[in-house]
């Protein structure tokens, strides 16, 4: 007659399992992508190394804030500096465009998203009808974090201003690229060009409003 187990041994042996089970590793994500992950859940994906400076996060946050109070779409923004930040989907390294399409399928469940993806190599932008608006924003690849995360303020400001909703500058003091050559030149140009465009608009639909409320 075979014998049945004490219930000792199938205790022991249930805590096993669960331990066993408890301890191993979670399964992947399919996709592997980091910034589907973190986008779910905030604003921005920044670079892992080197950090994007404390200045620098809350100038892009706060254009975040200022396009959304400004009836403009709410961006979600990926900053991606290296390969190894695309996770199992590097073959989008250098395609901006291509990975923000990637990112909306991604991330748009019960609606589309608004999404910006900033690379060394250039700016993506969904809906991609708003493209045009980064026409001429620059993209500061020289120096690493930073300088993409300036890139991301100045798109931010541009799309804002092609979608009729334009908002101020930030202030980036503390932020600006080292060095004074011919880089930071071209980089700097552009930036107070798209200021006072910003500004110039602020003021124009200030004086409606005001002309609308005499009238």
């Amino acid at each position: 007659m075979r014998r049945r187990p004490s219930r000792h041994l199938v205790c022991v042996a249930l805590a096993l399992a669960c331990t066993l089970a408890c301890g191993a590793p979670p399964a992947a994500r399919a996709d592997g992508d980091p910034a589907s992950d973190v986008l779910l859940v905030q604003d921005v994906f920044y670079p892992y190394r080197p950090k994007v400076s404390a200045s620098l996060e809350a100038a892009l946050e706060k254009s975040l804030r200022a396009l959304a109070l400004a009836g403009g779409r709410q961006y979600r923004v990926a900053i991606i500096g290296a390969p190894d930040e695309l996770g199992l989907v590097p073959e989008y390294w250098g395609h901006a465009q291509a990975y923000a399409r990637f990112l909306d399928r991604e991330i748009s469940f019960n609606r589309p998203q608004s999404l910006l993806t900033v690379m060394p190599s250039g700016l993506g932008v969904m809906p991609a009808a708003a493209a045009p608006g980064l026409a001429d924003v620059p993209v500061d690849a020289s120096h690493s974090s930073d300088g993409l995360a300036r890139s991301a303020v100045l798109a931010l400001v541009a799309l804002a201003r092609h979608e009729g909703h334009p908002i101020a500058m930030p202030s980036l003091a503390g932020s600006a690229p080292r060095g004074g050559g011919p880089g930071a030149l071209v980089f700097a140009l552009p930036a107070a060009l798209l200021g006072l465009a910003g500004l110039l608009a602020l003021r124009r639909g200030r004086r409606g409003a005001r002309r609308e409320g005499e009238g």
